[in-house]
């Protein structure tokens, strides 16, 4: 049977994925902050959430300003998971603070911190316990299952720095 808290859950899911399918990214709604903050999301400024995206436990979740996640995004909050300002994620995005141990399949949860500036191409999974650096760009179909260091570009499975940059500091919104 499914609890009332289920419910809410994932009545105010519903109501933040209609509110995305109806306004661009790069605006700031009330109703979607006030949804998120409902459902124990600790928000620090502006959010987009594309449509369809959802979260598992977000109590455990706390995000940044200036933030854009795209359509169809899952976040799962096993652990403590921190998004940085100015976080920019393409559709698909995959962050899972939970895991198995690989002989025992005992599960486990280790937190996840990504830092400022970073830039997520499609269908990138971050997998527990990792943390990324500030200025990181990763690209489409990456699966990143170790930190990555501040200013590259990561790609491959698993990801791996392929390229240092040094971009200068922008806001996110401006470009989408």
């Amino acid at each position: 049977m499914v609890s009332k808290k289920e419910l809410y859950l994932a009545l105010l899911q519903k109501i933040i994925s209609l509110e995305s399918s109806i306004s661009t990214p790069g605006t700031s709604s009330w109703l979607r902050k006030v949804c998120l903050k409902s459902m124990g999301v600790k928000l620090e400024g502006d959010i987009y959430v594309g449509e369809g995206t959802k979260f598992v436990n977000p109590g455990m979740l706390k995000i940044g300003d200036k933030v854009c996640i795209g359509e169809h995004s899952i976040i799962a909050s096993h652990a403590p998971i921190f998004i940085g300002n100015n976080f920019l994620s393409s559709s698909g995005l995959y962050i899972n603070s939970g895991s198995h141990h690989v002989e025992t399949l005992e599960p486990f949860h280790a937190s996840i911190t990504i830092g400022n500036y970073v830039w997520c191409g499609m269908r990138v999974t971050i997998c527990s316990g990792v943390s990324i650096g500030n200025n990181v760009v990763i690209g489409a179909g990456s699966v990143v299952t170790q930190s990555l260091p501040d200013n590259c570009v990561a790609v491959g499975v698993p990801a791996k720095p392929i390229k240092s940059i040094n971009r200068e500091k922008f806001e996110v919104w401006s470009l989408i």
